[in-house]
């Protein structure tokens, strides 16, 4: 299955998350947050980089999705939502 949006409310907030697990996850400094309809010009950048949706920000961690409200992480099979 494609990788794409989440529906809404399937996601863990991150702040939710126990805090053995957020130990275990790399920091995430995002410093812009960029949403358009258009996927193709959404884009993130996450310490320094430029990420898009799909792309992976460090092992086990990838970018599901760019949303207006936030970011769509998956971390090692778990959906999480990272706020804007």
């Amino acid at each position: 299955m494609p990788a794409g949006p989440a529906a809404a409310g399937d996601a863990l907030p991150l702040d939710r998350l126990d805090a053995a697990s957020r130990a275990m996850l790399p920091p995430l400094r995002v410093s812009m947050h960029v949403y358009d309809p258009d996927p193709a010009r959404r884009f993130v950048l996450v310490d320094g980089r430029r990420v898009r949706e799909g792309e992976t920000l460090a092992p086990g961690l990838q970018l599901v999705a760019i949303e207006q409200d936030g970011l769509r992480l998956d971390w090692r099979g778990r959906l999480l939502h990272l706020p804007r």
